[in-house]
């Protein structure tokens, strides 16, 4: 686990990437969004379980809600988000997931680090 503070840098950074990514799929307002700095390993076990893998690479978890439609017809794709962001050497969303609220997993972003809140 990597865990720490998020920087102001670093969140003013996040905060544009995940406003700017939750424009692309329709949601100009996304709400209830937090991130905590961990591996990439660590997320995806919280996001898609234990038999799951992935690197130690440091990963800001983001997670935000709204009504992410990005398809062609305006349907419901999903309400809530989870996003895998890094910083460097660019400010990038790396992968996602985008789920209905009845397939939220059942997540506690603390136990991977302090949580930021965004605004």
């Amino acid at each position: 686990m990597v865990g720490g503070e998020i920087s102001r840098h670093a969140l003013d950074q996040i905060r544009h990437a995940t406003h700017e990514w939750a424009s692309e799929w329709g949601e100009e307002a996304p709400k209830n969004v937090r991130a905590v700095l961990t591996t990439h390993d660590e997320g995806v076990r919280k996001i898609y379980g234990n038999r799951v893998r992935s690197t130690s690479d440091e990963t800001y978890l983001v997670i935000l809600e709204g009504a992410f439609t990005r398809s062609p017809s305006g349907s419901p794709k999903g309400d809530w988000a989870a996003l895998f962001l890094t910083l460097s050497p660019q400010v990038a969303v790396r992968s996602y997931t985008v789920r209905p609220l009845s397939h939220v997993p059942d997540l506690v972003l603390e136990e991977l680090g302090p949580v930021a809140f965004i605004d």
